[in-house]
């Protein structure tokens, strides 16, 4: 309680700056008859210093690249100067600093989502491409990232399938005309070792030949029992520009991972019955000799554009990904009677997922007379197929007490094996018109046609669906005094609802997409005195959950919903060229609304209702060549449910970050600790509530760097 009081009065104290620097702006500007200063939602910023820190642009959500502050929903922009800072793990890492991410990962976890606005984002979009990305199941590439934009809720009328808690567009680096080389090589407790380098620039004299080449090596011991990780990024690019114009780009992205599968703790020791024990986090509860869990995937993206003077550009691109994953694991399966024995079953997923995707897409800025639109319009095909086996052991139990490992498997045999099958064809048409000098206006419709097919092996049994989905999108903004847009929109999503074999359909077929939509209102303050503010407020439904059957509960039917409403304020502060703050504070009342099981009311699993984040970055020159500095870092997250029905809850919790740097020329020297305080906190339910996991312990790591 105290520290979301301590946390409010922060935002309250930068809401206060901003209200005050914007009267003062305002009667200045007032005063002066002179014009009003553009509007730039400035999210992520850093130290003017730097060149190249601040990130004012995106186009995720729009199919071409435009002011942030023009849009009228949600967005943030993380430079990779901002990213390098960070130092970050995981992908959510890097979201997590602009605020409002819940149910994140551990550095051990092979899997990568985590929820934004109270609903779980798994796929992402890679240079305005849709990923599809089962399970999100492919190692974290972190080395190739540019910037990553953050739209927060439904983006469908542009990229079909998404979540409707937001859309993660991962933008890469690519070929530069000029050369260049960097290079990165760090270690830190655990073990951790890694190693980075990234060099570009023409191959030919003009420069219109040109490459890039980005790899990326990482090795570590962790602060679970026996579990290491190991990961490899390979990302070649080339890129030829013709003398009209036009730009062909070919990019591969390989990735691999590989370490010990982690599952949770259990209840046990955790959460209940901590008066007879505490189980220690480092626990492992699975088998050293289970086997690696090993992932491996290669990206193949091929693109042609043009572009012209303006917003215009012409594209054309193809990805196909191929992913391959094999997941040994002791799962825990209940605690007996004595509290403290663990039953464990042996589980095997071996899943090959392969995805083609091709589509056009074209922006053209029209002339007519008093507006000038900017229209986009794209069509793309999607080919989906995922293969996937399942096999079941068994496995002796483990005291938790006393842990003694080295149990053979025994008794394996093949539970489930199957193919599911999905092609969607899609197109949309999205226009951004300007009306006079102070309003923006964005109507947009996307619709797809889908053809979902799963196939049994074993059973030779087989179903297919077909289904129709509109993504409408519309949004005003109005610039109604300098530096303050006041926005609201309406947007229109889908994904697609699970379909393993242990989650079934009365007649067999593949279930229908979940729904979703979203109003949302805010405002947007332009940077005055070095502040800049969203303020949002968002209620969002979700349609065709998937519930028991009343008939016959070892069925799913998709009639539930879910409903997340919500407020969440995010500030960027830069008082002095070397000094930038970044607070946000989200609130989230997420819950079902209907279900044949839950009550309606109930809260969904892993939200937190508070949560927040600061960051801050300084830096000072120190005669000609030297400049030193630091970072820090507060996130807090208040108690989430494990499970949605459970009455159990993950507690609140609050972790620091502190890192310092120097830097000479090219080469930079900087260490970052991660939970500074060590402290022993839980991030999340796991396994339908049946487990939670932890949070890392304090990890140090120190980076050397060379970039000239």
């Amino acid at each position: 309680m105290q520290l979301q009081k301590l946390f409010a009065v922060g935002q309250l104290a930068l809401s206060a700056a901003a209200l005050l620097t914007l009267s003062n702006s305002t009667y200045a500007q007032s005063g002066s008859g002179g014009d009003a200063d553009p509007i730039d939602e400035i999210v992520v910023t850093g130290e003017r210093l730097d060149a190249g820190y601040l990130a004012e642009q995106a186009s995720v959500g729009l199919g071409f690249e435009t002011e942030i502050a023009l849009v009228p929903q949600s967005i943030q922009v993380v430079s990779r100067r901002l990213i390098d800072d960070l130092r970050p793990d995981t992908l959510s890492d890097i979201v997590s600093v602009t605020g409002g991410t819940s149910s994140p990962r551990n550095s051990v976890e092979p899997f990568s989502s985590f929820k934004l606005r109270g609903f779980t984002v798994s796929q992402t979009v890679v240079d305005g491409i849709r990923n599809t990305n089962a399970l999100n199941i492919q190692s974290e590439g972190l080395a190739s990232i540019e910037q990553v934009e953050v739209l927060r809720g439904p983006g469908g009328a542009v990229f079909g399938l998404s979540s409707p808690g937001g859309v993660i567009n991962v933008v890469t680096k690519k070929p530069l005309t000029t050369g260049r080389m960097e290079a990165s090589a760090g270690f830190g407790n655990f073990d951790q070792r890694h190693a980075t380098i990234d060099v570009t620039g023409p191959l030919t004299s003009d420069g219109s030949l040109r490459a890039r080449v980005v790899g990326a090596y990482e090795e570590r011991d962790s602060f679970v029992d026996f579990v290491s990780v190991e990961r490899v990024q390979f990302n070649p690019s080339i890129e030829w520009q013709h003398s009209s114009g036009t730009v062909l780009r070919y990019q591969a992205d390989y990735r691999e991972r590989q370490g010990l599968r982690y599952i949770s703790l259990p209840l046990e020791g955790t959460l209940i019955n901590t008066d007879a024990f505490e189980l220690p986090f480092s626990l492992f509860t699975g088998e050293p000799g289970q086997g690696d869990t090993e992932s491996d995937a290669w990206v193949h993206t091929l693109v042609a554009e043009k572009a012209s003077d303006g917003p215009d550009v012409t594209r054309v691109f193809a990805r196909y990904t191929d992913t391959a994953y094999d997941q040994p694991s002791v799962a825990p399966a209940g605690v007996q009677e004595d509290g403290r024995t663990l039953d464990r079953r042996f589980n095997r997923f071996t899943e090959d997922q392969e995805e083609i995707i091709v589509g056009a897409q074209i922006v053209r800025e029209l002339d007519l007379g008093r507006f000038k639109p900017i229209v986009s319009a794209g069509i793309d095909y999607a080919d989906w197929t995922y293969d996937s086996d399942f096999f079941r052991g068994s496995v002796a139990p483990l005291d938790l007490l006393n842990p003694v490992y080295g149990a053979p498997i025994e008794g394996l045999f093949l539970l489930a094996s199957s193919r599911d099958q999905f092609e969607q064809l899609g197109g949309y048409l999205q226009g951004l018109i300007e009306i006079g000098d102070d309003l923006t206006m964005l109507v947009g419709a996307r619709v797809d046609r889908l053809d979902n097919q799963t196939q049994s092996f074993r059973s030779g049994a087989s179903a297919s669906t077909t289904d129709t989905e509109v993504s409408p999108r519309f949004g005003v903004s109005w610039e109604v005094a300098p530096g303050v847009v006041p926005y609201a929109s309406y947007a229109e999503t889908f994904e697609a609802n699970p379909n393993f074999g242990f989650v079934r359909s009365p007649d067999g077929a593949p279930f229908g997409p979940q729904t979703g939509r979203q109003w949302e209102v805010g405002v947007k303050l332009a940077s005055f005195g070095g502040l800049t503010s969203t303020l949002s407020l968002f209620d969002i439904e979700l349609s065709n959950v998937l519930t028991p059957d009343p008939a016959d509960p070892f069925f799913r039917v998709p009639t539930g919903e879910q409903r997340s409403r919500g407020v969440e304020l995010i500030n960027t502060w830069q008082p002095i060229e070397s000094f930038t703050v970044l607070a946000s504070y989200a609130y989230t009342d997420a819950e079902v609304t209907e279900d044949n099981v839950i009550e309606a009311g109930t809260p969904l699993d892993n939200v937190s209702e508070h949560s927040g984040r600061i960051w801050a970055r300084y830096a000072r020159k120190l005669g000609q060549d030297w400049v030193t500095g630091f970072t820090g870092g507060w996130t807090y997250n208040s108690s989430a449910f494990i499970g949605i029905g459970s009455e159990l809850e993950v507690p609140s919790y609050d972790v620091l970050e502190l890192g310092v740097f120097v830097r000479r020329g090219a080469f930079q020297v900087d260490v970052k600790v991660d939970n500074l305080t060590d402290e022993d906190y839980l991030l999340r339910g796991a396994f339908g509530g049946n487990g939670v996991v932890p949070g890392d312990q304090r990890r140090v790591l120190a980076t050397f760097a060379w970039s000239p």
